[in-house]
């Protein structure tokens, strides 16, 4: 609610309305926060759930509504969007009532439960600690294991202590840039006689990087920012079974 409110009142600089109201109906409840500020393009309403879309330039990270609709989706409710340009915008969250929950007292309903062994384990390296927290979210109840490193000097020292299925790495980082940190992991492959962890450079910078500098950092896959979460699960699955260099 304060990452929509937040949006809410930024569209509205030089004042405006904005309101809450909720219901119950269905055994479902329903919340609405309406604006009357400039409202959202055509073009980006399908996006704007995404991390790191924003139209607000290096104001914003990006990744205001993709938390809110990560934390939605997690409490197994719904948020969707209806905006008029110049006229403002209506968020509609539905989230199930809350009912009793029965403990369970079977062990094998509880075994079945478990986290399987089969988990991919994935080490995300950023400096930027809101985007760390916004990874593990949109990975959180899939097959991905998450874990993460706010330093490239961190992070290779967990790659020394531990097997990695891919990594992926921010390209622009304070100590070391993303192409440092997977030309210091080949190397390490290379003198320890251990097969390449696939490694996944994200930017969301527009220029294209030369292919034989990709290949010389050890660079396996090229990832845009904004990624929606679906599509970025898929490229790890497709570099995990047949790393292959690309750019875009």
């Amino acid at each position: 609610l304060v990452n929509i409110i937040k949006n809410g009142l930024e569209s509205m600089p030089e004042g405006g309305e904005l309101s809450i109201k909720s219901e119950v109906r269905n055994k479902q409840v329903f919340v609405l926060i309406a604006d009357t500020g400039y409202g959202i393009a055509e073009e980006n309403v399908q996006r704007i759930f995404q991390p790191f879309f924003t139209t607000k330039g290096s104001k914003s990270s990006g990744l205001g509504l993709s938390s809110s609709y990560g934390i939605i989706k997690k409490h197994k409710g719904e948020i969707l969007v209806q905006s008029v340009p110049n006229k403002g915008t209506t968020f509609t969250i539905t989230l199930p009532l809350a009912m009793p929950i029965e403990r369970q007292k079977d062990k094998k309903a509880l075994d079945d439960k478990a986290i399987p062994d089969t988990k991919i384990k994935l080490l995300i390296i950023d400096d930027e600690i809101n985007i760390l927290k916004m990874m593990e979210m949109c990975f959180e109840d899939s097959e991905v294991e998450v874990q993460m490193a706010n330093r490239a000097e961190k992070a290779l020292q967990d790659i020394r202590r531990n097997r990695f299925d891919v990594i992926l790495c921010d390209f622009g980082m304070d100590d070391m840039n993303g192409l440092e940190v997977g030309k210091a992991l080949r190397d390490y492959c290379q003198i320890s006689g251990l097969s390449k962890t696939p490694f996944l450079l994200y930017t969301g910078f527009d220029t294209i990087l030369d292919p034989e500098v990709l290949e010389a950092s050890g660079v396996d896959r090229v990832v845009k920012k904004p990624i929606p979460a679906e599509e970025l699960l898929d490229i790890i699955r497709e570099v995990i079974s047949s790393p292959v260099i690309a750019n875009g």
